[in-house]
């Protein structure tokens, strides 16, 4: 004869409340952040390249940091990645010059290259696939949230979309004077848009990441530079 273990209503009740409970203390907290109180920059610089090293990840245009934070750049006709320990490792000695550089989330190494190469993807190997041959004069790479490549050219025209699993490439957006970098605000409604020379200009995004309307201009920069890179912070900025 087998016995049934009955639990008491009360208790039944009292350990189903505690589950949830439970399971949301495992859930990692959202970091806040005080976007009407934002610390002075820089708040810390660590050196990672010594000015007589061949070996060191200066860059040229651009640096891409991996998911181990490792940074890399191109320097003397090779991509160098470092730490901040630092350890230095030569990454490629396949690409002569470099402009934009950005990982993959499977991480490989996406390259505007400036040889002849195009664009190119780099495995973690350094093992050297072409991904868009024909974008010779590719100058930013920026990866989106959706996974996708999103450039700029060198000469400031076009921005392209290109699909990093097969290479496929389209017009994005041709509408902005001299377009050549750009990244997206924090809640994913607008792209800016930075040109080869003072402007930046702010186009709306639909859920598709795809713009709508008309791009309009942002900011005007002093003393006329040209805008060789991007960045939007947490709050907007």
């Amino acid at each position: 004869m087998r016995m049934r273990i009955r639990i008491p209503l009360t208790l039944a009740l009292g350990l189903f409340w505690l589950l949830p409970s439970g399971c949301s203390q495992d859930k990692p907290e959202e970091e806040r952040f005080d976007c009407a109180n934002i610390p002075s920059a820089p708040l810390e610089i660590n050196q990672v390249e010594n000015g007589g090293d061949t070996l060191r990840p200066a860059g040229h245009h651009d640096l891409a940091f991996d998911r181990e934070g490792w940074i890399t750049g191109h320097h003397a006709g090779a991509l160098i990645r470092a730490s901040l320990e630092p350890q230095r490792q030569v990454l490629s000695t396949a690409v002569s010059t470099a402009e934009g550089l950005e990982y993959l989330p499977d991480g490989r190494l996406i390259v505007a290259t400036k040889d002849g190469q195009g664009i190119v993807a780099i495995s973690p190997d350094g093992a050297v696939v072409p991904l868009e041959p024909s974008r010779t004069d590719a100058f930013s790479i920026i990866v989106g949230p959706d996974g996708r490549i999103y450039t700029g050219d060198f000469s400031g025209g076009d921005l392209r979309r290109i699909d990093p699993a097969t290479g496929a490439s389209e017009n994005y957006l041709n509408s902005v004077p001299d377009a050549r970098v750009l990244n997206f605000s924090p809640d994913l409604s607008k792209l800016y848009v930075g040109t080869f020379g003072e402007q930046v200009w702010v186009v709306d995004l639909d859920k598709e990441l795809n713009p709508v309307g008309t791009p309009r201009r942002f900011a005007t920069l002093p003393h006329g530079p040209y805008v060789d890179g991007l960045a939007v912070d947490v709050c907007g900025n």
